[in-house]
């Protein structure tokens, strides 16, 4: 991961747990929005199902930066 993200990242943590008062509940609210990819240290990939309840949870806490939208379908449908 690109140490920029990653700072902007932590700094972002930083503030939500300054907002909400607690670091805890920060470090709680952030491990629902963390990819299976980012639990296995990139072994395993997640899958459409993962996608489908990160996104609306990821556009719930940073409604000005994400947005969920299909964009087509597969052959498989």
């Amino acid at each position: 991961m690109n140490h920029q993200f990653k700072l902007a990242g932590i700094l972002a943590l930083l503030g939500l747990a300054l907002t909400t008062g607690s670091i805890a509940q920060a470090a709680a609210a952030d491990a629902k929005l963390t990819t299976l990819a980012e639990q296995s240290h990139f072994v395993r990939t997640g899958r459409y199902e993962e996608v489908e309840r990160l996104c609306p949870a990821f556009a719930a806490r940073w409604p000005q930066q994400v947005h969920c939208f299909r964009f087509g379908t597969t052959p498989e449908g």
